[in-house]
Protein backbone atom coordinates (compact mmCIF):
# COMPACT_ATOMS: atom_id res chain seq x y z
CA UNK A 1 0.00 0.00 0.00
CA UNK A 2 1.15 3.56 -0.79
CA UNK A 3 0.60 6.61 1.42
CA UNK A 4 1.05 10.14 0.08
CA UNK A 5 2.86 12.33 2.59
CA UNK A 6 1.90 16.00 2.25
CA UNK A 7 4.31 18.21 4.21
CA UNK A 8 4.51 21.98 4.46
CA UNK A 9 4.09 25.18 6.44
CA UNK A 10 0.66 25.31 8.07
CA UNK A 11 0.01 28.87 6.86
CA UNK A 12 1.22 28.21 3.28
CA UNK A 13 -1.43 28.74 0.58
CA UNK A 14 -0.03 26.03 -1.69
CA UNK A 15 0.10 23.53 1.17
CA UNK A 16 -3.50 24.33 2.15
CA UNK A 17 -4.61 23.87 -1.47
CA UNK A 18 -2.88 20.49 -1.83
CA UNK A 19 -4.28 19.33 1.54
CA UNK A 20 -7.79 20.29 0.42
CA UNK A 21 -7.47 18.31 -2.83
CA UNK A 22 -5.89 15.29 -1.13
CA UNK A 23 -8.68 15.09 1.44
CA UNK A 24 -11.15 15.11 -1.46
CA UNK A 25 -9.29 12.29 -3.24
CA UNK A 26 -9.08 10.29 -0.02
CA UNK A 27 -12.87 10.40 0.35
CA UNK A 28 -13.51 9.44 -3.27
CA UNK A 29 -10.79 6.82 -3.87
CA UNK A 30 -10.65 3.75 -1.57
CA UNK A 31 -6.90 3.18 -2.08
CA UNK A 32 -5.75 6.80 -1.84
CA UNK A 33 -4.39 7.59 1.64
CA UNK A 34 -2.56 10.65 2.94
CA UNK A 35 -0.44 11.59 5.92
CA UNK A 36 -0.26 15.35 6.54
CA UNK A 37 2.81 16.88 8.18
CA UNK A 38 2.27 20.52 9.21
CA UNK A 39 4.89 22.84 10.72
CA UNK A 40 5.58 26.39 11.82
CA UNK A 41 8.15 28.13 9.63
CA UNK A 42 11.21 27.46 11.82
CA UNK A 43 10.25 23.86 12.50
CA UNK A 44 9.67 23.34 8.77
CA UNK A 45 13.20 24.46 7.90
CA UNK A 46 14.71 22.03 10.41
CA UNK A 47 12.51 19.13 9.24
CA UNK A 48 13.16 19.86 5.54
CA UNK A 49 16.95 19.90 6.04
CA UNK A 50 16.76 16.56 7.83
CA UNK A 51 14.63 14.79 5.22
CA UNK A 52 16.70 16.22 2.36
CA UNK A 53 19.82 14.84 4.02
CA UNK A 54 18.42 11.39 4.80
CA UNK A 55 16.66 10.97 1.41
CA UNK A 56 19.29 12.69 -0.77
CA UNK A 57 16.79 15.24 -2.10
CA UNK A 58 17.21 18.97 -2.91
CA UNK A 59 13.71 20.22 -2.16
CA UNK A 60 13.62 23.82 -0.92
CA UNK A 61 10.03 25.09 -0.68
CA UNK A 62 6.62 24.34 0.84
CA UNK A 63 4.88 22.02 0.15
CA UNK A 64 6.73 18.72 -0.29
CA UNK A 65 4.94 15.63 -1.60
CA UNK A 66 6.36 12.11 -1.53
CA UNK A 67 5.09 8.54 -1.38
CA UNK A 68 5.82 5.91 1.26
CA UNK A 69 5.80 2.23 0.39
CA UNK A 70 4.73 0.50 3.59
CA UNK A 71 5.89 -2.94 2.58
CA UNK A 72 9.46 -1.74 2.98
CA UNK A 73 9.22 0.18 6.23
CA UNK A 74 8.16 3.48 4.68
CA UNK A 75 10.58 3.64 1.75
CA UNK A 76 10.25 7.16 0.27
CA UNK A 77 9.63 8.06 -3.36
CA UNK A 78 9.90 11.73 -4.28
CA UNK A 79 6.96 13.34 -6.13
CA UNK A 80 7.90 17.02 -5.88
CA UNK A 81 6.32 20.35 -5.06
CA UNK A 82 2.97 21.83 -6.03
CA UNK A 83 3.60 21.88 -9.80
CA UNK A 84 4.70 18.25 -9.92
CA UNK A 85 1.74 17.24 -7.76
CA UNK A 86 -0.78 18.93 -10.08
CA UNK A 87 0.80 17.15 -13.05
CA UNK A 88 0.63 13.84 -11.17
CA UNK A 89 -3.07 14.38 -10.35
CA UNK A 90 -3.91 15.21 -13.93
CA UNK A 91 -1.98 12.28 -15.43
CA UNK A 92 -3.29 9.66 -12.98
CA UNK A 93 -6.75 10.95 -12.04
CA UNK A 94 -7.63 13.53 -14.69
CA UNK A 95 -8.12 16.05 -11.87
CA UNK A 96 -7.57 19.82 -12.05
CA UNK A 97 -8.22 22.33 -9.26
CA UNK A 98 -8.50 26.11 -9.59
CA UNK A 99 -9.06 28.55 -6.72
CA UNK A 100 -9.01 32.34 -6.76
CA UNK A 101 -6.45 34.30 -4.71
CA UNK A 102 -9.16 35.18 -2.16
CA UNK A 103 -10.26 31.56 -1.83
CA UNK A 104 -6.66 30.43 -1.36
CA UNK A 105 -6.09 33.06 1.33
CA UNK A 106 -9.24 31.97 3.21
CA UNK A 107 -8.27 28.32 2.88
CA UNK A 108 -4.77 28.96 4.26
CA UNK A 109 -6.21 31.00 7.14
CA UNK A 110 -8.67 28.26 8.09
CA UNK A 111 -5.98 25.61 7.85
CA UNK A 112 -3.62 27.55 10.13
CA UNK A 113 -6.35 28.20 12.71
CA UNK A 114 -7.12 24.47 12.85
CA UNK A 115 -3.39 23.73 13.18
CA UNK A 116 -3.02 26.12 16.13
CA UNK A 117 -6.13 24.75 17.83
CA UNK A 118 -5.01 21.10 17.45
CA UNK A 119 -1.59 21.92 18.93
CA UNK A 120 -3.29 23.68 21.85
CA UNK A 121 -5.58 20.69 22.37
CA UNK A 122 -2.66 18.23 22.30
CA UNK A 123 -0.79 20.34 24.86
CA UNK A 124 -3.80 20.35 27.20
CA UNK A 125 -4.18 16.57 26.88
CA UNK A 126 -0.50 16.13 27.80
CA UNK A 127 -1.00 18.37 30.83
CA UNK A 128 -4.01 16.30 31.97
CA UNK A 129 -2.06 13.06 31.57
CA UNK A 130 0.83 14.50 33.52
CA UNK A 131 4.57 14.15 33.03
CA UNK A 132 4.64 10.54 34.29
CA UNK A 133 2.47 9.08 31.54
CA UNK A 134 4.34 6.15 30.05
CA UNK A 135 3.90 3.16 27.78
CA UNK A 136 4.28 0.23 30.17
CA UNK A 137 5.86 -2.90 28.68
CA UNK A 138 6.07 -6.18 30.59
CA UNK A 139 8.24 -9.14 29.63
CA UNK A 140 6.67 -12.33 30.99
CA UNK A 141 9.26 -15.11 31.19
CA UNK A 142 12.92 -15.08 30.27
CA UNK A 143 14.50 -16.05 26.96
CA UNK A 144 17.63 -15.04 25.01
CA UNK A 145 15.43 -12.87 22.80
CA UNK A 146 15.08 -10.33 25.64
CA UNK A 147 18.62 -8.97 25.33
CA UNK A 148 18.16 -8.40 21.59
CA UNK A 149 14.54 -7.23 21.60
CA UNK A 150 14.87 -4.56 24.31
CA UNK A 151 17.39 -2.34 22.40
CA UNK A 152 15.30 -2.67 19.22
CA UNK A 153 12.18 -1.37 20.97
CA UNK A 154 13.89 1.97 21.62
CA UNK A 155 14.52 2.33 17.88
CA UNK A 156 10.80 2.15 17.01
CA UNK A 157 9.95 5.82 16.52
CA UNK A 158 6.23 5.07 16.29
CA UNK A 159 6.39 3.57 19.80
CA UNK A 160 8.76 5.96 21.55
CA UNK A 161 7.80 9.34 20.07
CA UNK A 162 4.53 9.77 22.00
CA UNK A 163 5.34 8.63 25.53
CA UNK A 164 8.44 7.36 27.35
CA UNK A 165 8.75 3.64 27.90
CA UNK A 166 8.71 1.81 31.20
CA UNK A 167 9.80 -1.82 31.23
CA UNK A 168 8.98 -4.46 33.84
CA UNK A 169 10.34 -8.01 33.95
CA UNK A 170 8.62 -11.00 35.51
CA UNK A 171 9.69 -14.63 35.52
CA UNK A 172 8.53 -17.74 37.33
CA UNK A 173 11.97 -19.36 37.25
CA UNK A 174 14.00 -16.52 38.83
CA UNK A 175 16.12 -15.94 35.72
CA UNK A 176 18.58 -13.07 35.59
CA UNK A 177 17.35 -9.92 33.81
CA UNK A 178 20.34 -7.89 35.07
CA UNK A 179 21.82 -7.28 31.61
CA UNK A 180 18.55 -5.96 30.17
CA UNK A 181 17.91 -3.80 33.25
CA UNK A 182 21.40 -2.29 33.17
CA UNK A 183 21.01 -1.57 29.47
CA UNK A 184 17.73 0.33 29.70
CA UNK A 185 18.84 2.33 32.74
CA UNK A 186 22.38 3.20 31.65
CA UNK A 187 22.01 3.54 27.87
CA UNK A 188 18.48 4.93 27.61
CA UNK A 189 17.75 6.31 31.07
CA UNK A 190 14.50 4.36 31.03
CA UNK A 191 12.63 3.31 34.14
CA UNK A 192 12.24 -0.40 34.72
CA UNK A 193 12.34 -3.03 37.41
CA UNK A 194 12.10 -6.73 38.18
CA UNK A 195 8.63 -7.33 39.62
CA UNK A 196 7.96 -10.16 42.06
CA UNK A 197 4.25 -10.85 41.53
CA UNK A 198 2.15 -11.42 38.44
CA UNK A 199 -0.21 -8.70 39.65
CA UNK A 200 2.59 -6.10 39.53
CA UNK A 201 3.49 -7.36 36.06
CA UNK A 202 -0.03 -6.88 34.67
CA UNK A 203 -1.05 -3.69 36.51
CA UNK A 204 -1.11 -0.70 34.09
CA UNK A 205 0.53 -2.88 31.40
CA UNK A 206 0.08 -1.68 27.79
CA UNK A 207 2.15 -4.33 25.98
CA UNK A 208 2.67 -7.81 27.40
CA UNK A 209 5.35 -9.96 25.76
CA UNK A 210 5.04 -13.69 26.48
CA UNK A 211 8.63 -14.95 26.10
CA UNK A 212 8.70 -18.09 28.23
CA UNK A 213 9.82 -21.08 26.16
CA UNK A 214 7.02 -23.64 26.37
CA UNK A 215 8.62 -26.36 24.25
CA UNK A 216 9.92 -28.49 27.13
CA UNK A 217 6.76 -27.83 29.16
CA UNK A 218 4.57 -29.20 26.38
CA UNK A 219 6.69 -32.37 26.12
CA UNK A 220 7.17 -33.18 29.80
CA UNK A 221 4.88 -31.02 31.97
CA UNK A 222 1.82 -29.94 29.97
CA UNK A 223 -0.04 -29.04 33.16
CA UNK A 224 2.45 -26.19 33.77
CA UNK A 225 1.24 -24.42 30.61
CA UNK A 226 -2.35 -24.68 31.82
CA UNK A 227 -1.41 -23.34 35.27
CA UNK A 228 0.56 -20.40 33.87
CA UNK A 229 -2.10 -19.39 31.36
CA UNK A 230 -4.94 -19.69 33.90
CA UNK A 231 -3.04 -17.50 36.38
CA UNK A 232 -2.35 -14.97 33.64
CA UNK A 233 -5.97 -14.94 32.46
CA UNK A 234 -7.30 -14.49 35.99
CA UNK A 235 -4.93 -11.58 36.66
CA UNK A 236 -5.68 -9.82 33.37
CA UNK A 237 -9.43 -10.22 33.99
CA UNK A 238 -9.08 -8.77 37.48
CA UNK A 239 -6.69 -5.80 37.08
CA UNK A 240 -5.57 -5.65 33.43
CA UNK A 241 -6.39 -2.90 30.97
CA UNK A 242 -9.03 -3.70 28.37
CA UNK A 243 -6.68 -2.25 25.77
CA UNK A 244 -3.70 -4.46 26.72
CA UNK A 245 -1.78 -5.90 23.77
CA UNK A 246 -0.63 -9.47 24.39
CA UNK A 247 2.13 -10.68 22.05
CA UNK A 248 3.30 -14.31 22.10
CA UNK A 249 6.89 -14.10 20.81
CA UNK A 250 8.07 -17.35 22.37
CA UNK A 251 8.56 -20.96 21.28
CA UNK A 252 6.34 -23.96 21.89
CA UNK A 253 2.57 -24.44 21.37
CA UNK A 254 2.02 -20.68 21.10
CA UNK A 255 -1.28 -20.72 19.21
CA UNK A 256 -2.72 -23.19 21.72
CA UNK A 257 -1.56 -21.04 24.66
CA UNK A 258 -2.92 -17.87 23.05
CA UNK A 259 -6.29 -19.51 22.35
CA UNK A 260 -6.42 -20.79 25.92
CA UNK A 261 -5.67 -17.30 27.26
CA UNK A 262 -8.33 -15.73 25.05
CA UNK A 263 -10.95 -18.27 26.14
CA UNK A 264 -10.01 -18.10 29.84
CA UNK A 265 -10.18 -14.32 30.27
CA UNK A 266 -13.45 -13.15 31.83
CA UNK A 267 -13.20 -9.90 29.86
CA UNK A 268 -12.88 -9.44 26.11
CA UNK A 269 -9.24 -8.92 25.16
CA UNK A 270 -9.29 -8.27 21.39
CA UNK A 271 -5.54 -7.97 20.92
CA UNK A 272 -3.96 -11.36 21.65
CA UNK A 273 -1.60 -12.28 18.80
CA UNK A 274 1.17 -14.74 18.00
CA UNK A 275 4.26 -13.66 16.04
CA UNK A 276 4.38 -15.84 12.92
CA UNK A 277 6.03 -13.95 10.05
CA UNK A 278 9.50 -14.90 11.35
CA UNK A 279 8.86 -18.40 9.96
CA UNK A 280 8.42 -16.90 6.50
CA UNK A 281 11.51 -14.73 6.93
CA UNK A 282 13.48 -17.89 7.70
CA UNK A 283 13.11 -19.13 4.10
CA UNK A 284 13.71 -15.80 2.34
CA UNK A 285 17.46 -16.33 2.07
CA UNK A 286 16.82 -19.71 0.45
CA UNK A 287 14.37 -18.13 -2.01
CA UNK A 288 16.87 -15.37 -2.74
CA UNK A 289 19.54 -17.93 -3.64
CA UNK A 290 17.17 -20.07 -5.70
CA UNK A 291 15.58 -17.22 -7.68
CA UNK A 292 18.65 -14.91 -7.84
CA UNK A 293 16.71 -12.01 -6.30
CA UNK A 294 18.14 -9.57 -3.80
CA UNK A 295 16.72 -10.02 -0.27
CA UNK A 296 15.62 -6.37 -0.01
CA UNK A 297 13.25 -6.88 -2.96
CA UNK A 298 11.39 -9.79 -1.36
CA UNK A 299 8.52 -9.88 1.08
CA UNK A 300 8.10 -12.89 3.32
CA UNK A 301 5.61 -15.52 2.10
CA UNK A 302 2.37 -16.15 4.03
CA UNK A 303 2.56 -18.48 7.02
CA UNK A 304 -0.35 -20.71 8.01
CA UNK A 305 -0.72 -23.04 10.96
CA UNK A 306 -1.44 -23.84 14.58
CA UNK A 307 2.04 -22.98 15.80
CA UNK A 308 4.04 -24.94 16.99
CA UNK A 309 1.92 -28.03 16.24
CA UNK A 310 1.93 -27.49 12.47
CA UNK A 311 2.81 -24.83 9.95
CA UNK A 312 2.83 -24.24 6.19
CA UNK A 313 4.79 -21.59 4.29
CA UNK A 314 3.17 -20.87 0.91
CA UNK A 315 6.26 -19.99 -1.10
CA UNK A 316 4.33 -19.52 -4.33
CA UNK A 317 2.71 -16.41 -2.82
CA UNK A 318 6.00 -14.78 -1.94
CA UNK A 319 6.11 -11.21 -3.32
CA UNK A 320 8.81 -9.37 -5.22
CA UNK A 321 9.15 -5.62 -5.52
CA UNK A 322 9.26 -4.57 -9.19
CA UNK A 323 9.89 -1.11 -10.67
CA UNK A 324 7.50 -0.56 -13.60
CA UNK A 325 7.84 2.29 -16.08
CA UNK A 326 4.50 4.02 -16.79
CA UNK A 327 4.73 6.53 -19.67
CA UNK A 328 2.64 9.69 -19.88
CA UNK A 329 0.53 10.42 -22.97
CA UNK A 330 3.08 13.04 -24.03
CA UNK A 331 5.61 10.23 -24.60
CA UNK A 332 3.70 9.36 -27.80
CA UNK A 333 3.44 12.92 -29.10
CA UNK A 334 6.73 14.49 -27.92
CA UNK A 335 9.65 15.35 -30.13
CA UNK A 336 12.90 13.41 -29.94
CA UNK A 337 14.82 16.13 -28.07
CA UNK A 338 12.11 17.04 -25.55
CA UNK A 339 13.35 17.67 -21.98
CA UNK A 340 9.95 17.05 -20.39
CA UNK A 341 9.43 14.02 -18.19
CA UNK A 342 8.05 11.19 -20.31
CA UNK A 343 6.71 9.03 -17.48
CA UNK A 344 7.18 7.76 -13.96
CA UNK A 345 8.56 4.62 -12.37
CA UNK A 346 5.98 2.99 -10.11
CA UNK A 347 6.66 0.22 -7.62
CA UNK A 348 4.48 -2.87 -7.79
CA UNK A 349 4.40 -6.14 -5.85
CA UNK A 350 4.27 -9.31 -7.93
CA UNK A 351 4.12 -13.01 -7.08
CA UNK A 352 7.23 -15.05 -7.91
CA UNK A 353 5.63 -18.49 -8.24
CA UNK A 354 6.80 -18.66 -11.86
CA UNK A 355 10.42 -18.55 -10.64
CA UNK A 356 10.13 -21.40 -8.12
CA UNK A 357 10.60 -24.91 -9.51
CA UNK A 358 10.24 -26.96 -6.32
CA UNK A 359 8.78 -25.20 -3.23
CA UNK A 360 9.24 -28.34 -1.08
CA UNK A 361 12.95 -28.45 -1.87
CA UNK A 362 13.37 -24.84 -0.73
CA UNK A 363 11.46 -25.48 2.51
CA UNK A 364 13.52 -28.60 3.23
CA UNK A 365 16.78 -26.73 2.64
CA UNK A 366 15.63 -23.91 4.93
CA UNK A 367 14.63 -26.44 7.60
CA UNK A 368 18.04 -28.19 7.44
CA UNK A 369 19.79 -24.83 7.75
CA UNK A 370 17.59 -23.90 10.72
CA UNK A 371 18.30 -27.22 12.49
CA UNK A 372 22.04 -26.87 11.85
CA UNK A 373 22.01 -23.40 13.35
CA UNK A 374 20.06 -24.67 16.36
CA UNK A 375 22.69 -27.31 17.15
CA UNK A 376 25.52 -24.81 16.75
CA UNK A 377 23.92 -22.20 19.03
CA UNK A 378 22.11 -24.65 21.34
CA UNK A 379 19.03 -22.45 20.97
CA UNK A 380 16.70 -21.25 18.17
CA UNK A 381 17.81 -18.34 16.03
CA UNK A 382 16.22 -15.20 17.46
CA UNK A 383 16.91 -12.44 14.95
CA UNK A 384 14.02 -13.32 12.61
CA UNK A 385 11.69 -13.40 15.62
CA UNK A 386 12.94 -9.97 16.77
CA UNK A 387 12.57 -8.51 13.27
CA UNK A 388 9.00 -9.82 12.95
CA UNK A 389 8.07 -8.49 16.41
CA UNK A 390 9.51 -5.04 15.69
CA UNK A 391 7.69 -4.85 12.35
CA UNK A 392 4.43 -5.81 14.11
CA UNK A 393 4.81 -2.95 16.60
CA UNK A 394 5.74 -0.45 13.89
CA UNK A 395 2.47 -1.16 12.12
CA UNK A 396 0.43 -1.32 15.35
CA UNK A 397 1.66 2.06 16.57
CA UNK A 398 2.20 3.60 13.14
CA UNK A 399 -0.01 5.38 10.68
CA UNK A 400 -3.71 4.68 11.13
CA UNK A 401 -4.15 4.13 7.37
CA UNK A 402 -1.82 1.14 7.24
CA UNK A 403 -3.40 -1.91 5.64
CA UNK A 404 -0.21 -3.91 5.26
CA UNK A 405 -0.93 -7.63 5.36
CA UNK A 406 1.39 -9.73 7.55
CA UNK A 407 1.40 -13.30 8.79
CA UNK A 408 0.17 -13.36 12.36
CA UNK A 409 -1.57 -15.69 14.77
CA UNK A 410 -4.98 -14.06 15.30
CA UNK A 411 -8.42 -15.19 16.41
CA UNK A 412 -10.28 -16.70 13.48
CA UNK A 413 -13.64 -15.42 12.27
CA UNK A 414 -14.17 -18.49 10.04
CA UNK A 415 -12.20 -16.99 7.16
CA UNK A 416 -10.35 -19.66 5.13
CA UNK A 417 -12.63 -22.28 6.80
CA UNK A 418 -10.70 -22.00 10.08
CA UNK A 419 -12.81 -22.72 13.18
CA UNK A 420 -14.15 -19.55 14.81
CA UNK A 421 -12.29 -18.50 17.94
CA UNK A 422 -9.15 -20.51 17.13
CA UNK A 423 -5.98 -18.42 17.18
CA UNK A 424 -4.31 -19.56 13.97
CA UNK A 425 -1.41 -18.16 11.91
CA UNK A 426 -2.78 -16.57 8.74
CA UNK A 427 -2.60 -13.32 6.72
CA UNK A 428 -3.91 -10.54 8.97
CA UNK A 429 -4.57 -6.82 8.68
CA UNK A 430 -4.97 -4.05 11.25
CA UNK A 431 -8.54 -2.72 11.38
CA UNK A 432 -9.38 0.05 13.87
CA UNK A 433 -6.50 -0.98 16.13
CA UNK A 434 -7.33 -4.71 16.16
CA UNK A 435 -5.68 -7.46 14.12
CA UNK A 436 -8.17 -9.53 12.12
CA UNK A 437 -7.87 -12.19 9.38
CA UNK A 438 -7.55 -10.69 5.91
CA UNK A 439 -10.39 -12.60 4.25
CA UNK A 440 -9.59 -11.17 0.77
CA UNK A 441 -6.20 -12.88 0.64
CA UNK A 442 -6.11 -15.22 -2.39
CA UNK A 443 -5.80 -18.91 -1.50
CA UNK A 444 -5.11 -21.73 -3.94
CA UNK A 445 -7.22 -24.90 -3.73
CA UNK A 446 -4.14 -26.91 -2.75
CA UNK A 447 -3.35 -24.44 0.03
CA UNK A 448 -6.95 -24.56 1.30
CA UNK A 449 -6.74 -28.34 1.56
CA UNK A 450 -3.57 -28.03 3.65
CA UNK A 451 -5.21 -25.44 5.91
CA UNK A 452 -8.22 -27.72 6.46
CA UNK A 453 -5.92 -30.59 7.44
CA UNK A 454 -4.00 -28.37 9.85
CA UNK A 455 -7.22 -27.21 11.53
CA UNK A 456 -8.20 -30.84 12.04
CA UNK A 457 -4.72 -31.61 13.40
CA UNK A 458 -5.07 -28.69 15.79
CA UNK A 459 -8.22 -30.25 17.23
CA UNK A 460 -6.37 -33.56 17.66
CA UNK A 461 -3.49 -31.75 19.37
CA UNK A 462 -5.84 -30.12 21.89
CA UNK A 463 -7.50 -33.47 22.70
CA UNK A 464 -4.11 -35.16 23.08
CA UNK A 465 -2.83 -32.32 25.27
CA UNK A 466 -5.69 -32.66 27.73
CA UNK A 467 -5.42 -36.46 27.74
CA UNK A 468 -1.83 -36.19 29.03
CA UNK A 469 -2.74 -33.94 31.96
CA UNK A 470 -2.75 -35.29 35.53
CA UNK A 471 -6.04 -35.33 37.41
CA UNK A 472 -7.88 -32.02 37.73
CA UNK A 473 -7.48 -31.90 41.54
CA UNK A 474 -3.69 -31.88 41.26
CA UNK A 475 -3.81 -28.99 38.81
CA UNK A 476 -6.12 -26.94 41.02
CA UNK A 477 -3.85 -27.54 44.01
CA UNK A 478 -0.86 -26.38 41.95
CA UNK A 479 -2.73 -23.21 41.00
Amino acid sequence: MVIFVIAGIASCKDYAHISYVCRYLEKKLPDFHINRQEFELNDWKVWLRKINRTSNWQHNSSPLVYKELLYYGGMRYYVGGISEFWEYCFDYYGLESYLSAEELADLAKDNYEVFVFMNFLAQKIDEIKGPDATTNITFYGYDDIVDVLVPELFKIEELTSKKPLRMNFYDNEDNDFAEALDFIKNDYNCSGCLVETIGDAIKDCDILFILENMTEMERHKPEVILIRINQLAETISRIGKRSIKVIFANYGPTCFAATLLSDSCHIRIPNIVVVASDIGLGVLSQISEECKISMDKLQGPPVWGYLDNNQFVDLEFCLKKCDVYKPFERAIRSTENSTLQMGTIATEMRFINYLIDDPDDICNSAFIRKESLFFKLDRPSIFAKVSATVNLLKIWYGNKYSNEVISLGVKSNESFKISRGLIFAQPAVLEKGTWTPYAKYPVRDQCQEIITRMVKAASNFVNNFYSRLPDRTAIEESC
